[in-house]
């Protein structure tokens, strides 16, 4: 929309100057165009563009030799592949790996069943008869291997990244003086979100639609009735 508008004065975009009103309407039909293409059908996701590249996290604090050491063991492993690499610098200082593994399918289904893990599960919704059968179901079309991410970090780069840099002043200036958008779009998605994780620790195994529209405006209430409903409670009691 700003360059389109930037088009019609005959000047370069990053020379357009925009009222604080003009950008909240744009803003707000910015998010009716992108509500009237999820009612129509228009919004197609790539599937490869929502994978998760990791089924694990692991942190190492340590110094740089032995970080050193590690990453060159790492490399030269033949139990490992290292498919990924990355350096984060600024606010936040560290190294990142993707590790590639192989895994025994049938080692962990077995220790699954043996361990009687599924009992962990009663009540969430999926009957005994369908949790004795164990994860065999789940993982029988699974990869052959496994990825984990690796995070590589001094002890000063971590205490200035997950402490530091949160409580600097210029920090928390900006953010007194950062105006969060907040629309239609953000707050059902932040409803949704609460909504799914509802879902998944409550004893329903069948929902008939979710209780979002991205074309309208929830009050918390309306949620927290629908999440009252997973739990089986009465409309206007609270989740105890």
């Amino acid at each position: 929309m700003a360059e389109r508008r930037a088009a019609s004065f005959g000047i370069p975009l990053e020379k357009l100057l925009t009222t604080e009103a003009e950008m909240v309407h744009e803003f707000v039909k910015a998010e009716e165009t992108i509500a009237g293409d999820f009612r129509q059908g228009k919004i197609d996701f790539d599937k490869t563009a929502m994978a998760i590249n990791d089924v694990a996290g692991i942190k190492i604090v340590a110094d740089d030799d032995r970080l050193s050491l590690l990453e060159e063991r790492l490399t030269h492993h033949p139990a490992f592949k290292i498919v990924e690499k990355g350096t984060y610098q600024g606010d936040y200082e560290a190294r990142s790996f993707i590790l590639e593994m192989p895994w025994d399918r049938e080692q962990v289904c077995h220790a699954f069943l043996t361990s009687r893990a599924w009992e962990a599960y009663r009540g969430r919704g999926i009957p005994d008869e369908i949790l004795r059968e164990g994860l065999e179901p789940f993982l029988r079309e699974a990869e052959p291997t496994l990825r984990i991410e690796l995070i590589l970090s001094t002890f000063p780069a971590m205490v200035e990244s997950e402490l530091g840099v949160s409580i600097h002043e210029g920090r928390i200036m900006a953010q007194r003086e950062n105006k969060v958008y907040h629309g239609y779009i953000p707050m059902n998605v932040e409803f949704l979100i609460e909504y799914l994780l509802a879902v998944g620790l409550s004893p329903e195994i069948r929902i008939e639609r979710l209780p979002i529209k991205l074309w309208g405006r929830y009050l918390p209430d309306t949620i927290s009735f629908h999440i009252r409903q997973l739990y089986r409670l009465p409309a206007h009691e609270g989740i105890h």
